[in-house]
């Protein structure tokens, strides 16, 4: 019994996975050195044996807060960053390591390593509103509406008042 987890915990390590990489650049970088950070990160993708399904290039964006990021011994904060991201399958063994390879890239000022599936997952944009048309108007109609009329009888003020006093000595 010990034996066949063992093999099947083995034949898991071996069988390849799909991961997404999902990274932020520091801001520091120069325009004309992003696509070769990510080029460098797509090499140790391949060098660690995998196999890309799907990417998207880096794009600046304004980061929610700020992170900091240390490098030569002084600690820099950053408030954007270039975010990009990478699919690819891979096997579980070498996913790990390849999560300690990129702690040691100083370009990086954060990244997450998950397993995915091979399928695009990207949920399309949707607007942040959506403008409303103003009712049509239809002839005729004013648009005043009528107060209710009262459902019964009014009550004279001695009978509301004689109700008042019959529920606060209950």
């Amino acid at each position: 019994m010990a034996e066949r987890k063992e093999k099947t915990a083995e034949t898991e390590d071996r069988e390849a996975k799909v991961y997404e990489l999902g990274y932020l650049l520091v801001p520091t970088l120069e325009e004309e050195k992003i696509a070769g950070e990510a080029g460098v990160l797509k090499e140790v993708l391949q060098k660690a044996g995998g196999v890309f399904v799907a990417e998207e290039f880096p794009k600046k964006i304004p980061l929610a807060y700020a992170m900091a990021k240390e490098v030569g011994g002084k600690r820099a904060w950053h408030t954007n960053a270039y975010f990009g991201w990478m699919k690819y399958e891979l096997s579980p063994a070498a996913a790990a390591e390849l999560a300690n390879d990129l702690k040691e890239n100083e370009s990086l000022l954060r990244f997450l390593l998950i397993q995915t599936v091979r399928e695009s997952t990207m949920a399309p944009k949707r607007p942040l509103y959506v403008k409303m048309e103003p009712p049509a108007r239809t002839e005729g109609k004013t648009g005043v509406r009528k107060a209710a009329k009262p459902a019964g009888p009014a009550m004279t003020e001695e009978e509301l008042d004689r109700t008042i006093e019959e529920l606060v000595i209950e």
